[in-house]
């Protein structure tokens, strides 16, 4: 149900004044009187047992989002820890407990991470397919002024370089 209401603001208040649709405001209170004395107590409520109800609505929230937040900050201490940062003298037992298993938990993915990547094989150094379509493009790995002397065999390279350029 939609109900309208004006606002208006005025540099002479402090706060919006807020003019009520009085047909909107009249139709509501004739659908509450039209109910029976049950329905009509049961919608009715006091102002402390609304605040309650948002207080419990609000704890409840903040129960759900430190549930979810705890292992994040487990983790984010986990990896300060491992920066160098010390653990507070101060931390709470249960914090330190939770502190320990988010370790043993990423500590263990990172070895089944490790133990796969045996069993597959690195691909860091495989080489990778050329496909014939494209042609590959030779780049010469050293300037024409440069004559090497040596193969493989002799041993290492060491360039010699041509002084064609001072004449």
């Amino acid at each position: 149900m939609i109900l309208k209401a004006s606002v208006r603001y005025s540099e002479y208040h402090t706060e919006p004044v807020v003019y009520q649709n009085y047909q909107a405001a009249l139709d509501t209170y004739n659908k509450f009187k039209a109910l029976s004395s049950s329905a009509q107590s049961k919608h009715m409520m006091t102002t402390e047992e609304f605040i309650k109800k948002i207080i419990d609505k609000k704890k409840d929230q903040l129960y759900k989002l430190q549930r979810e937040n705890d292992p994040k900050e487990k983790t984010n201490m986990m990896h300060e820890v491992a920066r160098g940062k010390k653990i507070s003298k101060d931390i709470n037992g249960n914090d330190l407990n939770d502190l320990m298993n988010a370790m043993k938990r990423n500590f263990e993915m990172f070895r089944k991470l490790k133990i796969k990547a045996d069993k597959e094989g690195s691909t860091l150094y495989a080489s990778q397919p050329i496909s014939s379509d494209n042609p590959v493009s030779t780049v010469p790995l050293a300037s024409p002024s440069i004559v090497s002397s040596g193969t493989d065999r002799e041993g290492p390279r060491s360039p010699q370089w041509s002084l064609k350029w001072l004449k």
